[in-house]
């Protein structure tokens, strides 16, 4: 996971959360390790990965905030990784937020949202918004 520019951003397909990573992956508990398996992760440099297994490597104490033990995980990526545009990644990112725009509104509307995604000059700038 070297090569991994942060902060990253990681999603699925099915689920309608955006995860943002500013530093590493950090999972609640170690039954939720597979969750982590095909996710797609871009990098702050528009490298896109997949995950194919996460692998717990060691706690990181207890979170007051989900009152769980904290662990961090160890990442094993798929290879090879592609490069995706910044323009192809507003459009994805869009048409997520779109499939469930009441889940977005704490953050703000869509029209909102695609002005701050339009707005985004860099990944990192796109990838921050979700944080």
């Amino acid at each position: 996971m070297n090569n991994i520019s942060y902060p990253i951003m990681a999603f699925d397909d099915s689920d309608p959360m955006i995860y943002v990573y500013k530093k590493n992956f950090l999972i609640s508990t170690k039954n939720l390790i597979g969750e982590y398996k095909n996710l797609s992760v871009i990098d702050s440099s528009g490298v896109e990965y997949k995950i194919k297994k996460a692998e717990f490597e060691k706690g990181k104490g207890f979170s007051l905030l989900y009152l769980k033990k904290m662990i961090k995980v160890k990442i094993i990526l798929q290879q090879p990784s592609s490069e995706i545009s910044l323009s192809d990644l507003k459009i994805r990112i869009m048409n997520k937020v779109k499939l469930k725009p009441k889940f977005w509104l704490p953050v703000d509307t869509i029209e909102g949202i695609q002005e701050m995604v339009d707005k985004a000059k860099t990944y990192k700038e796109l990838i921050l918004i979700f944080r």
